[in-house]
């Protein structure tokens, strides 16, 4: 398993309860398809940049429909986010326990 599969798994265990059924079997279809699509080495994948998500959709789009391919970036934005958020926390723990020990 990857590292990035690994990394977006950790974001579906995380989300589960927080979206509807259906939500969260699409985030994690979504996922999987892009972090199989990414398996190529050399590439940022989360944050992703504008290029890296601009191939995925294109691609997506010559084998799947446009409302697929928009549920697929929203998926995408959804995991960013939460990097993001979990990104922003370890900062602040990391902050507040050097505080701790000044």
């Amino acid at each position: 398993m990857t590292a990035l599969a690994k990394q977006l798994g950790q974001f579906v265990r995380a989300a589960i309860g927080a979206f509807r059924s259906n939500t969260e079997r699409a985030l994690k279809s979504d996922l999987a398809i892009y972090a199989e699509w990414y398996a190529e080495p050399g590439m940022r994948a989360l944050p992703a940049s504008p290029e890296t998500v601009a191939d995925f959709v294109g691609a997506k789009a010559e084998v799947r429909a446009p409302t697929i391919v928009r549920r697929y970036v929203t998926s995408l934005i959804i995991a960013y986010r939460s990097s993001l958020r979990s990104i922003a926390c370890a900062a602040r723990r990391g902050a507040a326990r050097t505080r701790l020990r000044d």
